[in-house]
Parts: structure tokens; sequence; C-alpha cells
């Protein structure tokens, strides 16, 4: 079966903890700070290659998270930053994220592109050393990777397209073009997915050509210059909705099995007969003028690439709101805190409190009217106010 699209869940790996040890060795019993970093997360990265042509190998992978960063260790040992998750799609694969944002373009063979990035490791007990803090017993928790829905589409990257009816002769007419063997018979819908051929000039010069079996594979027109629409000779309502389906790209009519309608009038167009070759040479040789001739399609763009910026101190959006049970701290820069300090020990949880009063979020829950004893939840966690 083809795929063309498929959705997945990306998770890039989650930084290592840093380390909070002190060194010890003999004649020397109050060493200092020697925790080292944690490793960074793998990130999640797509790479193009022609080795596969469609997105089968996803299409039961919901989900691809990168390995987790290494913690780190005493003596300023750092830990080991994760491998990269490299996934391969096939070329031709834009990738979207959940706003239908186009987040990477992938249409050349061996291109990259970082989806999802691993989070920093943690920093070690080493690097907290300040002139009013020596001896440092917390050490920083990994950051989390990011994590992310995105949508992945397969445009085939063909330089012209055989647009028609079920039963007009695409296929026949693919492989008296070039050395592709679609499946053909004498009933309709025989071709169940695009097909690809490459055809040459008379110079070498080669251009690939994908047969679009049905409406429903008409995003593969995409990547394309010029489209053919092939009418079948019997047909005569032309070529009006194909016209349609081509959009504003250049087209090409072709009038197939000619060979059914000997010596009759003949409408516009390039009349050929792919089973007696009748023809053929003509159009091989039209299309590539017409080809060469033909602008480029418009590539995609990514939007703008996004920054991983650490959390701001001052200006950050903050709001403290009352409700039934307490007060709550909504703001994406107090949310990261949570990430960034360790409150499961003393020395974490103080640099926690310094943190927020430098955010303005102490500032903030008195103008609110907190009262000592209240709750106040952050995220997912609660805390007892006490001034």
């Amino acid at each position: 079966m083809f795929t063309d699209v498929v959705t997945v869940q990306v998770r890039a790996g989650h930084g290592g903890r840093g380390s909070a040890s002190f060194r010890a060795q003999p004649f020397e019993p109050l060493g200092g700070p020697d925790g080292g970093n944690g490793g960074a997360g793998g990130d999640v990265v797509f790479e193009a290659t022609r080795d596969l042509d469609d997105l089968t190998s996803l299409a039961g992978r919901h989900r691809l998270a990168a390995n987790p960063g290494q913690a780190g260790a005493g003596g300023r040992k750092e830990g080991r930053r994760a491998a990269d998750l490299v996934v391969r799609v096939p070329v031709g694969t834009a990738v979207y994220d959940e706003s239908g944002e186009l987040v990477a373009d992938l249409a050349r063979d061996g291109e990259r592109a970082i989806v999802a990035h691993g989070g920093a490791g943690g920093g070690g007990n080493v690097h907290r050393v300040s002139s009013i803090n020596r001896t440092p017993t917390a050490a920083g928790p990994g950051e989390p990777g990011e994590e992310r829905e995105l949508r992945l589409e397969l445009r085939l990257p063909a330089g012209i397209a055989l647009l028609g009816q079920p039963n007009a002769g695409k296929s026949t007419l693919l492989s008296a073009l070039t050395a592709a063997r679609p499946k053909i018979a004498a009933y309709p819908h025989t071709t169940l997915r695009p097909e690809l051929g490459v055809m040459f000039s008379d110079g070498g010069e080669p251009v690939t050509i994908v047969e679009i079996p049905s409406p429903r594979f008409l995003r593969h027109l995409e990547r394309v210059r010029l489209v053919v629409l092939v009418v079948e000779a019997t047909d005569r309502s032309g070529a009006k909705e194909l016209e349609a389906m081509a959009g504003d790209r250049p087209t090409l009519t072709v009038h197939t099995k000619a060979d059914l309608l000997p010596g009759s009038p003949r409408r516009k167009g390039i009349w050929v007969s792919a089973e007696t070759g009748v023809g053929v040479e003509k159009l091989r040789q039209a299309l590539f003028a017409a080809y060469q001739g033909a602008p480029a399609p418009a590539a995609g763009r990514p939007g703008p690439a996004r920054v991983r910026l650490a959390p701001s101190v001052r200006g950050s959006a903050i709001s403290v709101a009352r409700r039934q049970w307490g007060l709550e701290v909504v703001g994406a820069p107090v949310a990261r805190l949570l990430e960034r300090y360790d409150l499961d020990t003393p020395a974490g949880f103080d640099r926690f409190q310094v943190a927020l009063d430098r955010m303005g979020v102490s500032a903030a829950l008195e103008e609110a009217g907190v009262r000592p004893g209240e709750t106040v939840r952050i995220g997912d966690d609660e805390f007892e106010y006490q001034p």
C-alpha cells in the first residue's frame, strides 16, 4: 500500500542531570565541589533519501523518541551527549507542525532537518560556586526535550505529471516514454499508486515523469513544472475537468489511443498511440520543449527558525489568579523554573525562592492579597506561602 501522509509524535531526549558531589581524597577532608554537567539530549532529525519511495516505514511508528543525555559525575566528569535519532524519509517529504506551518521541505537527497531539539544538560555544582555560596549542594536537572506532533506529506520530486481520467492510457504512455513498467490492463483504476519513470532527451538530459492515478494524489503536482492532460481519443468532453485539477500550472494536451479513430477529424493537441508507437517520438520532443520553457514551481519555505532562549528575568508575562483553594501563578517562565531547580534539596529550594523574588512573583502574590499559610500553585506543584 502506498502511503504519502502520516502523523507522528516526536520527542527529543531530555538533558542529563548534573552532579552534586565534592572532592574526596586523602589529606584533604574539605574538598570543594566537583560535580560535572549532564549531557544534552539527542535531537530528532529527518533525513531525505532516494532509497525510500513512500512513508510506509513510518505508518506504524506513531511515536519517535530520542535518548536522554547521560548524567554528570564527580571529578568534574560531564555526561555524554545522547546520539541523535535520525529518521529516514523519502525525497520530497514536507513536514508540518500542529498549526500547519511548514517546518522542513526535504527536496534533495541527503538533506537533513532537526525537527525536535534535545534538552540541555543540567549544571553540576562545580559551576554553581559563588561569592556567597562556596559549597553548593544542589545540581541542576536536565531540561526536557522538545516534543511536538508533526504531519509528513510526500510530494514526489517529478518534473512532468501525467493527469487523466481512469483508463485514459496514462500507464501505457508512461511505459512508452520511459523504462517504467506499471501494471497495465483493459479496465479502469488499474494503477493504485503514483508511478515514476525517467525520460531522456536526445542529449541524454533526464526528466522524471509521475503518473497521477486519481484525484487523491493531486498533492504530487506541487513540484512539477508541466502537467500533461491525457485525454482518450473517444472522449468528447475534452480536458476542461483536468485543467481545473492542474490549476495554474503549464499544461500540454495529449490524445491517446489514436489508432481507435483512424482518419477522423482531430481536436487540438498531440495525438499518439502508445500501442503502435505512432506520435510517441513527436510527443517526447514536445514534452522536452514545453518542460524547458515552463517556470520552476515556487519552493515551499519553512517558517522562521525557532531560537531556544533562556527565560528572561525582566519583562516576563506572569499572572496571579485567585481560586477557591488559593492562588495560582501562571506563566511559562515560572513553569521553567520548576524544571531548572531541584526542589527536593534545601539548596535547590532556596535558589528557587530567590529566582521567584527576582522574577517578581513574590511581589505579585502580595499585590493579589496572599495570606500566610495560603496555598500557592505553580504548574502541578503546590506550596504554602510564608512571608
